[in-house]
């Protein structure tokens, strides 16, 4: 870049949304360890049958993107020798883990409702540890048996 700033000033990051958009954003306090972060991005494809998902981490809370179409044909594209898919996955935000007891890291899963009256996060089940709640729904992220789950109906 001719001319421009080779380097992210001080107090700065570069943040990339889960939609690929760029910023340059003020350093910001947050109460998600990385480890945390590294947990969910290791558990979610062994433990779901999730196996494209993003992750992105605010303040305090980690929201879980999962794929808004039918991924099957990705796995072919890889055989292919595809080496970057992102372009082929449209994801949206349905679930995060929000931190509601830092001391303890009690986490409450939400899932996002999205309906015309209703565009809101909504509490499922009771917080819990990352491990606890990803044990308990993660085998059901992706799959129909999620809605049949103890989490409100929206009419």
């Amino acid at each position: 870049m001719a001319g421009g700033r080779q380097e992210v000033p001080s107090g700065y990051e570069i943040y990339e949304t889960p939609y690929a958009q760029v910023f340059l954003t003020k350093i910001k306090s947050r109460r998600i360890t990385d480890l945390e972060k590294f947990y969910l991005q290791k558990s979610v494809p062994r433990i779901s049958k999730l196996r494209y998902f993003l992750l992105d981490t605010k303040k305090d809370s980690i929201t879980l993107y999962t794929p808004h179409q039918d991924v099957s044909y990705l796995d072919e594209l890889v055989e292919r020798g595809v080496k970057d898919i992102s372009n082929f996955v449209t994801y949206g935000c349905d679930l995060r883990f929000l931190l509601v007891d830092s001391s303890n890291r009690m986490f409450q899963l939400q899932l996002h409702i999205h309906r015309p009256a209703v565009d809101n996060w909504w509490g499922i089940g009771q917080p819990a540890r990352l491990s606890t709640l990803m044990e308990k729904y993660g085998p059901h992220f992706d799959d129909d048996s999620f809605y049949d789950m103890d989490h409100p109906v929206i009419d």
